[in-house]
């Protein structure tokens, strides 16, 4: 799981799973691995660390959306913890250096990252394995917290929140008004239907983390083509000194339908 990386902006994600396709909505073949000695049994625990500054209220819930650690179905269990500094991947380094200092962890985080054009930011690092070393999410203050604006709104923050979490476990977007899901990157932004993960993203994490995946199994050497709609419209792609990938994908400030 720790090793060389790639850095991935995200509020979509989507990969090719070693299974048949029940959901559909992977983000290539990115995934962790699970840790050294612990057996493939279906299930992975990651470590996320809170560093946010706001949206303090939404976030416990968030997890606990995502979270298996009260014994429910499904293949993560997440461990939370609360940052002790701030790390330079939370201000938006794309670096080498900022991913092997949080590897092994997703941060979450938020800042005035100015008006851009996006609302929130998922980056992973991959080893050259293709596995999944290292993760942020970035909420931008800039639009997410403006005064007057649609986007100051306790549903579209938990959208976007649990949109870009969700990017850093593997999962891409889900389309369609009739999935409602905060993957859904074209519908629901201030519709609380559309605030949490649904059915389908926990058969997508199966896919990817279950019993039947391929567990520890590396992913493709080569990050998604950024041309590909596969990858993602707002993915940028760049080699990393070293090995590996840097790859960028951002949630557009143009959602879709709100």
């Amino acid at each position: 799981m720790r090793r060389v990386f790639i850095a991935v902006f995200a509020v979509a994600v989507l990969l090719a799973s070693a299974t048949p396709g029940l959901a559909g909505h992977a983000w290539n073949t990115y995934h962790w691995e699970d840790e050294p000695g612990d057996p493939h049994d279906g299930s992975i625990t990651l470590t996320i660390v809170d560093d946010l500054s706001a949206y303090t209220a939404l976030y416990p819930a968030v997890i606990d959306d995502w979270d298996n650690s009260d014994g429910s179905p499904g293949p993560l269990t997440l461990n939370s913890s609360s940052g002790t500094s701030r790390p330079s991947a939370c201000d938006n380094d794309a670096t080498d250096a900022a991913g092997a200092t949080i590897a092994g962890t997703i941060h979450v985080c938020n800042g005035s990252y100015g008006k851009n054009g996006w609302l929130g930011l998922a980056r992973i690092w991959l080893g050259p394995d293709g596995h999944i070393d290292a993760g942020v999410a970035l909420m931008n203050d800039s639009y997410m917290l403006e005064p007057g604006s649609s986007y100051n709104d306790a549903t579209a923050q938990r959208h976007v929140l649990c949109q870009e979490i969700g990017h850093t476990f593997g999962l891409g977007h889900q389309g369609g008004k009739k999935n409602r899901s905060c993957m859904n990157d074209r519908w629901g932004l201030t519709d609380p239907r559309y605030e949490s993960p649904n059915g389908h993203d926990f058969d997508m994490l199966d896919e990817i983390y279950g019993a039947a995946s391929r567990g520890g199994g590396g992913g493709k050497t080569k990050p998604c083509n950024p041309k590909s709609p596969k990858c993602g419209a707002d993915a940028e792609v760049a080699p990393r000194p070293g090995g590996g990938w840097i790859v960028t994908y951002t949630v557009p400030v143009a959602h879709g339908r709100h």
